[in-house]
């Protein structure tokens, strides 16, 4: 009944996300105020944009340590989505889209959260993991998630049995429309980690690590929650917020 009626009225459907019994449309304002008269259509929301927190380059001359990273390590197998910007196909287990591809970079912040992650689990010494990295786009380099491609990177991973989620993004936002998403997720039994934000510890936690079933993380500089820490001693947990062994390359 709804397609229907949007189809009546000349909307612009972008996604059918049949997965949550929603879709995403492009309405006027006059279309807007017509579709909130109907009674088969439960909740309205705008499909919020969320940032990704830093826009760092990696060093692209580590790219083969990872690689010979991945040779190495066979202790705990586990499945982790890098829910980001595009990543070198060398880097991960697979690739799967649910942004708009347009200018995409494969030296920006996905790239970097996966160095992160596998600098992190292919530790020389303690063996942590041999994780199976996934690369989610849910964003092209402007740097812009769209609630309704997490929605689906979300739906992806309950779909492929994903252990982990990475979501190094943020926004003020509440959407109920996300929320339910993620519930449903970690009743598959999915743990997602998303950052708290880079605005200070006086601004509230982001969205959508602020959500029951997230795990927010802080950021330290040293011993001490850094001062541009959301949420401050509100965060669920903390690491820290310095850069330099991925720089440097000095994992070993």
């Amino acid at each position: 009944i709804v397609m229907t009626e949007l189809n009546r009225m000349g909307c612009r459907r972008i996604k059918e996300l049949d997965f949550a019994d929603c879709m995403a449309v492009r309405l006027t304002k006059s279309q807007l105020k017509e579709v909130m008269g109907l009674d088969c259509v439960k909740t309205i929301e705008k499909d919020y944009d969320y940032q990704f927190l830093s826009c760092n380059a990696y060093n692209p001359n580590c790219a083969t340590h990872w690689e010979d990273c991945c040779k190495v390590n066979r202790k705990k197998k586990i499945k982790l989505a890098v829910v980001d910007t595009d990543v070198p196909y060398t880097l991960v287990a697979d690739s799967v889209w649910f942004a708009d591809k347009g200018n995409v970079s494969e030296d920006g912040h996905g790239t970097l959260m996966t160095a992160i992650v596998l600098a992190r689990l292919f530790d020389y010494k303690n063996f942590v993991a041999e994780p199976y990295v996934y690369s989610a786009v849910v964003a092209n380099d402007t740097g812009i998630v769209k609630t309704s491609s997490l929605m689906e990177a979300l739906d992806w991973a309950i779909c492929n049995e994903i252990n982990v989620v990475s979501m190094s993004f943020g926004g003020y936002h509440r959407s109920a429309l996300l929320e339910e998403m993620i519930d449903r997720a970690a009743s598959y039994g999915i743990i997602m980690v998303a950052a708290a934000g880079n605005d200070g510890v006086l601004e509230p936690i982001m969205y959508p690590a602020a959500y029951a079933n997230v795990l927010s993380v802080g950021a330290k500089k040293g011993s001490f929650i850094a001062a541009y820490s959301n949420g401050g001693e509100s965060a669920d947990c903390y690491a820290s917020g310095e850069q330099k062994a991925i720089d440097s390359c000095d994992y070993g």
